[in-house]
């Protein structure tokens, strides 16, 4: 509703909105019918599609209800894939996160381990020096850290020994990601293994908030503020794709 009337007070040509994919059966559905109605009555025709960030470079699936609104009757076309089968291939963990030297529990680093040897480093460390910020594991206790170590890629707490794997907890919780693939969709939880999938596949530590920032597709130049809960919130509310109106 605050967007609506934002909307009757600046009156631009087009809007973009984006949401989790959720939004389209929230309420049964009756709330995509009735933002498609009112945007109708303020004179816009709306679009929507379900777009995945995996497909236009993101190392990360991360699916997104893009919303266009245009007033009139007036054609947009989506933005077309730029990765996937037959196209670029996905940006994988390894391809992200690689260049970042390896951390323990708690540990900080502030160098690079290796240049930026593909175009998605060249891009994300076209403005930094050779200093590396935000990169600090998050400190865990000792049975934490055995089940991080014990964990192989992509493996989750039902690969666990029994003696060591939690009672409690998702299928996705107490997860290593895949070093050869993208990353699945990452929260503002992403430095709490009993949370989310986010368990470094090479490290066995947690991902540190640079690693968090690189999968969103942050530049490393880019500064977060606060205590640490407030710089991963940022990383994921930050998130947002660019829709060129055409």
């Amino acid at each position: 509703m605050q967007y609506k009337r934002i909307l009757e007070i600046i009156k631009p040509r087009a809007f973009v909105f984006e949401n989790g994919v959720g939004i389209l059966s929230m309420d049964k559905g009756r709330l995509f019918k009735k933002v498609k109605t009112e945007s109708s009555d303020l004179g816009y025709t709306l679009k929507h599609h379900v777009l995945d960030a995996v497909d236009f470079g993101v190392p990360q699936h991360r699916e997104r209800v893009i919303w266009v609104g245009i007033q009139g009757v007036k054609h947009f076309i989506y933005p077309k894939p730029t990765h996937g089968d037959g196209l670029q291939p996905y940006v994988t963990l390894k391809d992200a996160i690689g260049d970042l030297p390896a951390l323990q529990s708690g540990q900080t680093k502030s160098f690079y381990q290796t240049p930026a040897n593909n175009d998605f480093l060249r891009f994300v460390r076209k403005n930094v020096s050779d200093t590396l910020t935000e990169h600090r594991a998050p400190k865990n206790g000792d049975d934490l850290i055995r089940i991080m170590n014990t964990l192989k890629d992509g493996q989750s707490k039902n690969d666990l020994p029994e003696e060591i794997r939690p009672k409690s907890g998702y299928g996705n919780t107490y997860a290593k990601l895949w070093w050869e693939k993208p990353s699945t969709t990452i929260t503002r939880n992403f430095a709490c293994p009993s949370s989310s999938r986010c368990i470094h596949p090479r490290d066995s530590c947690a991902l540190s908030i640079r690693e968090g920032a690189r999968l969103q597709s942050f530049p490393d130049d880019y500064k977060f503020y606060g205590a640490d809960g407030t710089k991963r919130k940022a990383v994921d509310w930050s998130f947002n794709f660019i829709c060129d109106i055409i």
